[in-house]
């Protein structure tokens, strides 16, 4: 289950961000049908070892940025080497903020 914040922006959103950053989640496919893009990333990067209290909200190349479901608190993991979980941030709508601010600067 998603934060409340990731809910928030989910339902009213479905996906999106701007310039260099785009936020998974649910796009418009044709006919009507929905693309679960945050689902299919958690699942594809579940397979090389992404722990299960993780969602894909971020690809990044070397790495993922994820939500942490268990605290709301955004994190990054890489499939590469110790497959570490680095926090970034501690809420998905801190980290949200902190990525439009950088955007307009």
């Amino acid at each position: 289950e998603f934060p409340e914040d990731v809910r928030h922006f989910l339902l009213k959103y479905g996906s999106g961000g701007m310039g260099s950053f785009t936020f998974m989640g649910i796009e418009a496919g044709k006919e009507d049908e929905r693309t679960f893009t945050l689902v299919l990333l958690t699942l594809k990067y579940r397979e090389q070892g992404l722990p299960e209290k993780l969602a894909v909200i971020e690809y990044e190349g070397d790495f993922v940025t994820c939500i942490n479901c268990e605290d709301g608190s955004v994190v990054t993991w890489s499939w590469f080497g110790k497959k570490e979980v680095c926090k970034i941030s501690d809420s998905f709508e801190a980290y949200f903020m902190e990525k439009l601010e950088d955007y307009l600067v």
